[in-house]
């Protein structure tokens, strides 16, 4: 009976070795790489998504420094002041990042000289602009007018400092990304009057494919969406909303390559508002997280056009008049 020769890991050529370096997290790989010599240098080379929570982390971000394409960088947890400058330090040699996650980053990253190297490589750029006053906004707007290349932007700021835009946001929102096909904008509901020049962005930008807008919601940002004539998918989500603003909603059925229209509403639901949603011919996805009267109900259910509705009464179920139009149906 022939026997069958056993084949060792490092048997396998070096394309093998990295091609199963690259099924493994940042923690595994970094492991197996330290395995051998041999190893070392083969594991160094593969392109990893490196996340940094903590000082821990930082050995991942030095090992792969060479190859790294995808960086996030999360600093919500402990993070000691010698801890940011070793992240520095080691981004500063991280030469190919084209997707750069800045979550709960430290507002100096946004000024440094290593994200200034990186702009103009980005493609996808995700950042926090939280402490808005110790970012050095000079160096931040040169760096993002650098962004040439950049095809998604995701920008959350902090509602505690959204009560006013500024001289710098306003700066920063005029800035045109040539290549820019997707835009997220994130921030809470506290501030309804909170206005932000996103307006302006988007006339600048009007070359964008896919649009998100969470948070307050002017009839300015409607308007300048009309500009936006690739625009194949929007999702806005609405705090406080009256039937004017919805009346403009409907600017989106000029858009030629319009989709998929994804609505969210944090407002009572009336009657009014679902005969205007039911002419808005790229409705695809309505959540109501609200008190909803049962003549919007029944008006919203007789949209063809919804492929997913979500309702969240903020009712008992016995006197909600969802359950209760439910229950009619159920009886027919």
């Amino acid at each position: 009976m022939a026997t069958t020769k056993s084949i060792a890991l490092l048997d396998l050529n070096e394309h093998c070795l990295r091609h199963i370096g690259h099924f493994l997290p940042a923690k595994d790989a970094y492991s197996f790489g330290h395995t051998c010599t041999e190893l070392f240098q083969i594991a160094s080379k593969l392109q990893l998504r490196i996340t940094i929570r903590s000082s821990k982390d930082l050995r991942y971000l030095h090992y792969f420094q060479a190859e790294i394409k995808d960086l996030i960088v999360d600093t919500s947890g402990k993070f000691t002041e010698n801890d940011r400058m070793n992240l520095l330090s080691i981004m500063g040699n991280c030469t190919k990042i084209t997707s750069l996650d800045l979550s709960w980053l430290d507002s100096r990253i946004l000024s440094s000289k290593c994200f200034h190297n990186l702009a103009h490589k980005l493609v996808h750029l995700k950042m926090s602009l939280m402490e808005r006053s110790k970012i050095r906004w000079p160096k931040f707007i040169a760096s993002m007018r650098k962004c040439e290349n950049l095809r998604s932007l995701h920008i959350e700021y902090d509602e505690k400092d959204l009560i006013q835009s500024s001289d710098e946001l306003t700066e920063l929102f005029s800035i045109e990304f040539p290549k820019l096909k997707v835009f997220n904008f994130y921030t809470e509901e506290d501030y309804p009057d909170a206005y932000m020049p996103l307006d302006t962005f988007l006339r600048r930008n009007n070359q964008l494919e896919i649009v998100e807008i969470n948070g307050p919601i002017f009839g300015a940002y409607l308007e300048a969406l009309r500009s936006c004539l690739r625009l194949k998918e929007i999702t806005l989500h609405f705090g406080e909303v009256d039937e004017t603003l919805i009346t403009k909603v409907l600017v989106l059925n000029e858009l030629p390559m319009l989709e998929a229209t994804s609505l969210h509403f944090n407002c009572y639901a009336t009657k009014t508002m679902s005969s205007r949603l039911q002419r808005l011919q790229s409705l695809k996805e309505l959540t109501v997280k609200c008190t909803l009267s049962e003549d919007f109900i029944q008006d919203i259910f007789g949209s063809s056009q919804l492929a997913s509705l979500n309702l969240l009464v903020r009712e008992t179920i016995e006197r909600s008049p969802f359950i209760q139009y439910q229950i009619k149906i159920f009886k027919k």
